[in-house]
Formats: C-alpha cells, sequence, structure tokens
C-alpha cells in the first residue's frame, strides 16, 4: 500500500509543509474576501435537494451560494462532522460515494463521485481536498483544478510558488496545490486546503 502524508496548506522557507497526522490545520492567509456573507448561526438553511445551491472552495472551509438569492453559508474548518455532511450532501443534491478512514493516516473522509474530499480530525471538519478531476468547483475567484499557472497568478492573488518534493507547489489565499511543471502553462492538478490525507 502506498505511503499517505498529511499536508498541511502553510509554507515554511517557501516549502510545503508535510507533516503527520494531528498536525493543527494553519489559519487561512491572503483569502479573497466575500461580499458581506452571514455568520453561519445567521446563515440561511440550505434545502435539502436544492438545485439552485452551488459550492465554493475556500482557504478555511467551503462555502455553500444558495441561487438565485446569492445567500452564503460558510462551512468552516471545526465543524461538526454530522453538521458538515448534511450541508454538503443538502447542497450537492447527493450523499457522499464513499465514507471511511484512511487506513495510512488514520483520517476519517467522505468522498463525492466527483472527486471532492473531506477531511475529518479530531471529531471535526479539517480539511477538503480534489486530484485531477474535472469536477465544476472552484474558488471564488475561479481557481480549480485545471487552470494555468498564467490564471492562478492573475486576479490580483497573492501566490506563492516553490519545488517540492511532490512537484511545483504553491499557495494562493490559504489553498494550496500542485501545478504539472514550472512552464507558465503548466496546469494544476491537486488543490487542498486545511488538512488532507494526499497520495504520492
Amino acid at each position: 500500500m502506498r505511503a499517505r502524508q498529511l499536508l498541511a496548506a502553510g509554507w515554511v522557507s517557501g516549502a510545503v509543509l508535510l507533516g503527520g497526522c494531528g498536525d493543527p490545520a494553519p489559519e487561512a492567509r491572503d483569502a479573497p474576501p466575500v461580499a458581506s456573507t452571514p455568520e453561519p448561526s445567521a446563515a440561511p438553511a440550505v434545502a435539502a435537494g436544492d438545485s439552485g445551491a452551488t459550492l465554493a472552495l475556500e482557504g478555511d472551509g467551503l462555502r455553500v451560494f444558495v441561487l438565485p438569492s446569492g445567500s452564503a453559508r460558510p462551512i468552516p474548518f471545526g465543524t461538526d462532522p454530522v453538521q458538515t455532511l448534511e450541508l454538503l450532501e443538502a447542497a450537492r443534491g447527493e450523499p457522499p460515494s464513499n465514507l471511511g478512514q484512511n487506513p495510512d493516516c488514520g483520517e476519517q473522509f467522505a468522498e463525492w463521485s466527483d472527486g471532492l474530499l473531506v477531511w475529518f480530525d479530531h471529531e471535526a471538519f479539517a480539511g477538503w481536498s480534489l486530484a485531477d478531476t474535472a469536477a465544476p468547483l472552484s474558488t471564488v475567484d475561479g481557481l480549480k483544478i485545471g487552470s494555468t499557472r498564467a490564471q492562478l497568478q492573475s486576479g490580483g492573488r497573492v501566490v506563492e510558488i516553490a519545488p517540492s518534493a511532490r512537484g511545483v507547489a504553491f499557495t494562493a489565499g490559504g489553498v494550496a496545490g500542485l501545478l504539472a511543471s514550472d512552464a507558465p502553462d503548466a496546469r494544476v492538478t491537486h488543490l487542498w486546503a486545511g488538512m488532507a490525507c494526499i497520495a504520492p
């Protein structure tokens, strides 16, 4: 079985932090602001099976947008797992296709058929990850799997890029990821935030 490591989306001297299970999820930095969004306690509930809901990736969790109203419900790291899954199932209109525990790092996960993985540590939502998927999931400002390096570095994002043991790594607004190469047209192949058990 291939070894897996728990990755924390942060930097030390320009290198991606590679840690063991139990590393704390870092606080998101330089995250793009989202215009006047209600706090979790005041945010509207997402109706089960609401086909008008969409999900955005964030450096400190996930965010559900309910259309056409545009109201939003953040799901920050640290949210109770049951509440996290209820919100995601309602927003996505389906339950996860796979629930389990990674035997190598010991973290529990929920996986959707389009490749979205959410991770739980110490009975709380601790991270999310995407890898080589065509899932239509992105940050609010459009960063997604398949974005080019040029797109990553556009739009006023604060981006750090550095070589790592896993390839060309980057952080942008609390979101970390990997590029296919260091070429200007290289595409994003992996994205994650918080803590995620990533296969080499």
